[in-house]
């Protein structure tokens, strides 16, 4: 708290194991904090209070561990952080978000990380969860993450508005991901795409993957 209070001059903050709330509240208060970095296992953020005293000018938010988080915290959070003006999003192992809750939009967000890698207990971003963050994205993403997650191709046309804008994407270790879903995906994200990730795609065959490269030859894949 003291940290907090007396160097108002810290722009960017790391702390792993969040214990509270009201902890976060402080951090948040913090005027010129733009990159925030926190690590928790049970706090749903439910209870965060939107009526404090904000800068509301977060560029960067880093979220890991956040097993417990609902819907209604994530918008809580985003709300207070500034969802105009946050740029990159990172929501590192998380369980399903269920969309009913998260009603913020990020008209400005270019970078969204929903990666599971390394996740060891089970616990996927999976077709809701990367539907629902979709939905408050807009069209100036250009970089999007859904390593190791489980969502279903065909339903991302949906988004194809703004999944056409994207230059990167990483779709590495994806095991519902056959030959006809990795067709799907490059052609739901069209021409834009520069760099694709996709390492460790077990159920696409080596002899697609040489297809993939002769056919999008302006896209540097990584298999």
């Amino acid at each position: 708290q003291y940290i907090m209070t007396a160097h108002q001059e810290i722009e960017s903050i790391k702390v792993e194991y969040l214990q509270s709330s009201s902890l976060l509240e402080s951090i948040l208060s913090m005027e010129n904090l733009t990159v925030v970095d926190l690590s928790n296992y049970c706090l749903t953020l439910e209870d965060l209070n939107l009526t404090g005293k904000y800068p509301k000018k977060i560029q960067t938010l880093k979220l890991k561990l956040f097993f417990q988080l609902t819907a209604r915290g994530l918008n809580n959070l985003l709300e207070v952080c500034g969802a105009n003006s946050l740029h990159t999003l990172s929501l590192l192992n998380f369980c399903d978000i269920n969309g009913e809750g998260l009603t913020v939009q990020l008209p400005n967000l270019r970078e969204l990380s929903l990666s599971c890698s390394g996740n060891n207990d089970n616990k996927y971003m999976c077709n809701n969860g990367v539907k629902s963050m979709l939905r408050i994205c807009g069209s100036n993403l250009r970089s999007l993450d859904l390593s190791y997650g489980r969502f279903l191709v065909n339903e991302l046309s949906e988004f194809q508005d703004i999944l056409s804008q994207l230059e990167s994407l990483d779709i590495s270790g994806c095991r519902d991901i056959t030959d006809t879903g990795l067709k799907e995906i490059l052609r739901i994200c069209g021409n834009s795409l520069v760099k694709v990730e996709a390492k460790y795609l077990k159920n696409v065959s080596a002899e697609y993957k040489t297809v993939v490269r002769r056919e999008f030859g302006k896209i540097n894949f990584t298999f």
